[in-house]
């Protein structure tokens, strides 16, 4: 049978609602999916940086002034979670799946040797989701999809954990959703430099440098290989 335009673009776009929903399931059953009980808010939304009734400091500091106080950032200790700081990390990243700080701690944590124990056993901890760092920045991503900095968070997770070509695709996908900042686009030329592209890491280094990132450590590598001045 022989099908006409129409025909082909509605197949397309059902075969594209399969292949969706197929990768929405499959997040879901490694990750779990996102239940809007009324404590899962946004870490971008004014509102909750604000006293409510519900929260007389705000909601932000309604869980960080209990799990995720400065040493817990630090990943010195957990507060509610003993000495190891995950559960607290968890449970601010399951208040805000989006909480910027606290997904930059839960990367470092799975990358630091001083929990690499810990963290194996934390990943088969709960038995509803796996607590591994895919899955932190796959919800953060479900929760809010145009949230620049958790894609800029995740691209540089990825790097610093050797999977330079994923982390390429998410930079690529912060910049499209408005990321620009020295951090940014320092960050982003170390990956390009990386991965040998080195005219598109001098870019960033020049974006860099006009926003005034202080860091010369970008520059000294392209000098090593001839693309700078």
């Amino acid at each position: 049978m022989i099908m006409d335009k129409k025909q082909l673009i509605l197949m397309a776009c059902g075969m594209m609602s399969i292949v969706m929903l197929s990768t929405a399931s499959s997040a879901e059953i490694d990750c779990g999916p996102l239940v809007n009980d009324g404590l899962t808010w946004d870490y971008n939304d004014p509102k909750n940086w604000q006293p409510s009734g519900d929260a007389p400091q705000s909601r932000i500091k309604l869980v960080e002034n209990v799990h995720f106080k400065p040493y817990i950032e630090a990943l010195v200790k957990g507060n509610t979670s003993g000495e190891d700081p995950f559960g607290d990390i968890e449970y601010t990243l399951r208040r805000f799946p989006n909480h910027h700080r606290a997904l930059w701690a839960m990367s470092r944590y799975f990358r630091l040797a001083k929990y690499k124990e810990n963290a194996k056993r934390n990943i088969r901890r709960f038995g509803d989701w796996k607590r591994t760092p895919h899955c932190f920045f796959d919800r953060a991503i479900r929760f809010r999809p145009k949230d620049s900095k958790v894609r800029t968070i995740y691209a540089a997770h990825l790097h610093l954990s050797g999977a330079a070509d994923n982390s390429l695709e998410q930079y690529r996908v912060a910049e499209s959703l408005g990321a620009d900042s020295p951090d940014f686009y320092y960050n982003y030329g170390l990956l390009l430099f990386d991965l040998k592209k080195y005219p598109e890491s001098k870019q960033m280094a020049l974006k860099a440098g006009n926003q005034g990132h202080p860091l010369q450590g970008l520059i000294n590598k392209l000098k090593n290989v001839g693309y700078w001045p």
